[in-house]
């Protein structure tokens, strides 16, 4: 696993454990404000809702 693929893979899971934790308000902020609150982009937001969406069905 690459250096890049390894930390986006860290920020999905720290993504998902703050959901899961209730750290993360609800409803969930906007892919803007999810992305200012972790310092990642927004294609990266999308790809961790993307996948918390697939491991939730």
């Amino acid at each position: 696993m690459s250096r890049s693929q390894n930390l986006r893979h860290n920020v999905i899971n720290q993504v998902i454990d703050d959901m899961a934790r209730g750290h993360i308000p609800s409803p969930l902020p906007s892919q803007s404000a999810l992305a200012e609150m972790y310092n990642i982009s927004r294609t990266t937001v999308r790809h961790i809702l993307s996948h918390y969406a697939n491991a939730a069905s």
